[in-house]
C-alpha cells in the first residue's frame, strides 16, 4: 500500500495566498502575479520557481520527496485538486458559471498539474493504481511529511 495525503503537495503552496503574496512581493510583482496567466507554461514555471522553490531531490530515498510525488500522482490520477486556498491566475479566475466544470478541469487545471509535475519531479508521469493508495489523516504525517521521526500511529480516512 502507498500511504499519501493530498495535503502534502498543498504544503508547497504556502506562499500562494494573498497575505503571503502581499508580504513577500513588491507592489509591482504583486500586480504582475495577478495579471499573469498560469495556463501559460512559462508563466506558471516562473511563479513556481519564484514561490515554491524545490524539494530535496538529491537523495532518491528522501522520504518527503516520495510523499510529495505520490500526493501529486494521486491528485492527477483521480482528477482531484490541490486542497488549498490559493489563487492561480488564469486558472482560478475562469468564470466557472459559464464553463462546464469538467471542461475547466481538462483545459485549465489538469495541464497546470502536469507543469507542476514536470517542475518538481525529474521523471515521466505515470498514473497511479488508485487501489494501492491509502489516505493517511494523522496530523504528524499530514503536516510533516519530511520528518518521519514525528509520525505516530497511522490513522486512515474512513478508518480503513
Amino acid at each position: 500500500m502507498i500511504e499519501y495525503s493530498p495535503y502534502h503537495i498543498a504544503l508547497l503552496f504556502g506562499d500562494f495566498h494573498d497575505d503571503a503574496l502581499e508580504h513577500y512581493l513588491s507592489r509591482e510583482e504583486y500586480n504582475q502575479y495577478y495579471d499573469s496567466d498560469f495556463r501559460n507554461t512559462d508563466t506558471a514555471l516562473y511563479w513556481l520557481e519564484r514561490l515554491v522553490g524545490s524539494i530535496e531531490t538529491y537523495n532518491a530515498e528522501y522520504r518527503g520527496y516520495n510523499l510529495y510525488k505520490e500526493s501529486l500522482r494521486q491528485i492527477i490520477t483521480s482528477n482531484g485538486v490541490i486542497p488549498i486556498n490559493a489563487c492561480f491566475p488564469g486558472i482560478d479566475d475562469v468564470d466557472t458559471v459559464s464553463i462546464d466544470i469538467e471542461k475547466w478541469y481538462i483545459e485549465c487545471y489538469y495541464p497546470f498539474l502536469f507543469v507542476l509535475w514536470d517542475y518538481l519531479f525529474d521523471e515521466e508521469y505515470q498514473p497511479a493504481d488508485l487501489s494501492q493508495y491509502r489516505q493517511r489523516i494523522d496530523y504528524e504525517f499530514v503536516h510533516f511529511p519530511h520528518k518521519l521521526e514525528l509520525w505516530k500511529e497511522a490513522k486512515y480516512k474512513d478508518g480503513v
